[in-house]
């Protein structure tokens, strides 16, 4: 039975024991939701009275693209993700297309988002993942 975020496994008391370990597979059936899980599909044997798993998210970059007020690409720039706890997230500029920075593909967590965009160190904007895409992706109009 699911109850909001839990599921109540039940058992009937006064039966046989049952032969090996029960199981119980969970899956996220939603394509949009299932796409942002590293593992949409888990198979979780049933060793305790209490367990608890986490769906994992898949790794996720954000895309910043960089124009001036004019709407002109800003290149060569430093461009950063700095969260309130941890080391900065670098955003190298993309080659072949100028004025567009990427992070690495990395799992954020409650610790690294939001966080503060720095464009040559000077903090532009907050910002924090669109958990519903892989890459999010904003435009930025910067005058440093």
């Amino acid at each position: 039975m699911v109850k909001g975020g839990d599921v109540l496994v039940i058992a009937r008391t006064g039966l046989p024991p049952v032969a090996g370990t029960p199981r119980l597979s969970l899956r996220v059936t939603h394509p949009g939701t299932a796409a942002l899980l590293a593992q949409p599909t888990v198979d979780i044997p049933l060793t305790g009275p209490e367990l608890a798993h986490a769906f994992a998210p898949v790794p996720q970059t954000v895309t910043v693209v960089l124009t001036d007020g004019t709407g002109a690409p800003r290149t060569g720039r430093d461009v950063e993700a700095v969260p309130p706890a941890g080391a900065a997230v670098p955003l190298p500029e993309l080659g072949g297309t100028p004025g567009t920075y990427r992070s690495a593909a990395l799992t954020w967590t409650a610790a690294t988002s939001p966080f503060d965009l720095t464009v040559d160190g000077v903090p532009q904007r907050r910002l924090g993942l669109d958990p519903t895409r892989i890459d999010t992706r904003v435009h930025v109009v910067s005058t440093t």
